[in-house]
């Protein structure tokens, strides 16, 4: 006989049947705490898996778009890149100190393509700068933007004293005139090296930042 029914058996009547009742009540206590708390340690364990796997999908889907938009930035950086390089060609082509050898007329078509493809290339620079804004924070948009600008507007005025609105026919005409693109395009080499100098630092110093190899501010 074990020591509960031995205890039983000595109270004997309705004090052993308390007895046995208040046992069995802490048993079935305990054993229901014991499965609240279980229940509750699988639903834990249940909604942390749920919670990390909805960070995961998170974090996966920032470091998407922080690549899209790395990608858009980089893309934008390289495209006012390349319309910058093609506009500096012709403006070497312009303001290269020798004219080019052969008759005057054919001097100056020489520099009126240039001058006439250089504004191409600056209206298109400037526009890109514009369309481009979003991908850039604020210092460095106002720096491209602001180069941008000057260029476009160094070109125009070069362009206005160099050609707009004139006609040559004849070799003397055509001569007298590269007289005026002489001053003209000097002029503009002067007057375009500072903004030259900062759009190429501002479009370098984005793509360090973008490549991890500087730091904003």
């Amino acid at each position: 006989m074990d020591l509960l029914s031995l205890f039983v058996a000595t109270l004997g009547g309705s004090g052993a049947a308390l007895l046995v009742a208040a046992w069995l009540s802490r048993r079935w206590i305990h054993h229901q705490l014991d499965k609240a708390l279980e229940d509750y340690k699988t639903g834990l364990v249940q909604k942390t898996e749920t919670l990390k796997t909805e960070l995961s999908i998170y974090a996966h889907e920032q470091n998407v778009g922080l690549s899209r938009i790395d990608a858009q930035r980089a893309e934008a950086i390289e495209a006012i890149w390349k319309t910058y390089c093609e506009w500096h060609e012709h403006m070497i082509a312009v303001v290269a100190p020798n004219r080019p050898r052969g008759p005057a007329l054919a001097a100056a078509d020489y520099y009126r393509h240039h001058s006439v493809e250089m504004m191409k290339k600056a209206e298109e620079m400037a526009m890109q700068a514009r369309d481009f804004a979003i991908y850039f924070d604020q210092q460095t948009y106002e720096a491209i933007a602001a180069c941008g600008k000057a260029l476009a507007d160094e070109t125009a005025n070069y362009y206005a004293a160099s050609f707009e609105g004139v006609r040559y026919q004849t070799e003397q005409e055509a001569l007298a005139h590269l007289a005026v693109v002489d001053t003209a395009r000097h002029s503009f080499r002067e007057t375009t090296g500072k903004a030259i100098g900062d759009l190429r630092s501002a479009l370098l110093k984005a793509m360090r930042r973008l490549m991890k190899a500087e730091r904003n501010g």
